[in-house]
């Protein structure tokens, strides 16, 4: 998906806005630069911030000490693969067999261009 920046004209590049991969891209891109937060004062209402940045910190000094942090499963039998429907199963009968992806990300999918290549050979 490529990131849309603005033309040359100032405007957004719509054509690259056309799905929701695009739109949460423009949405980041908007927020503009890291917001200085040393000298923020949070509240009360806060906590949950709070926690999830002692979590970061914490998370980090574990990767700092040599461990692995949460979430990293180096033992094969705990590492367990969810099949989850994807653009190569689940959208197979439909965008497979058509040229037209506009209005979605699969537009940029290598997999359907790929499969597209086979189908004309």
């Amino acid at each position: 998906m490529p990131v849309p920046q603005l033309a040359d004209n100032g405007q957004p590049q719509w054509q690259f806005l056309d799905n929701n991969s695009g739109q949460d891209i423009a949405a980041w891109m908007t927020q503009g630069p890291i917001a200085d937060r040393s000298t923020e004062a949070l509240g009360r209402s806060d906590k949950g911030i709070i926690l999830y940045r002692h979590m970061l910190e914490e998370q980090v000094g574990i990767i700092e000490s040599g461990r692995d942090p949460m979430n990293v499963f180096r033992d094969p039998t705990k590492n367990i693969y969810l099949h989850l429907p994807t653009e190569d199963n689940f959208l197979a009968g439909r965008a497979y067999t058509s040229d037209r992806r506009t209005g979605a990300s699969t537009k940029y999918s290598p997999i359907l261009d790929g499969r597209k290549a086979e189908r004309d050979c």
